[in-house]
């Protein structure tokens, strides 16, 4: 999965505030981490979550891009 500059960019500036909220950081992490290259199990042990919610993530990245780390209405 590759990220536009400004994707990135963005992420990466998102992982640096402050008022981010945890979980925002670590759909960034995953979303940087897979346009590095590293498979879904090397994400996984090292954010500490499981390779399903990896999956999920860049499966929903690739698809919407960075917008796509924004959780949708729930019902």
């Amino acid at each position: 999965m590759k990220l536009a500059k400004k994707e990135r960019e963005e992420l990466l500036s998102l992982i640096e505030r402050k008022t981010a909220t945890q979980r925002d950081v670590m759909r960034a992490r995953i979303a940087l981490w897979a346009h590095e290259g590293h498979p879904n199990t090397v994400i996984a042990r090292e954010l500490r979550v499981s390779v399903q919610t990896v999956c999920a993530w860049r499966k929903r990245i690739a698809q919407h891009g960075a917008q796509g780390l924004r959780e949708g209405e729930r019902s």
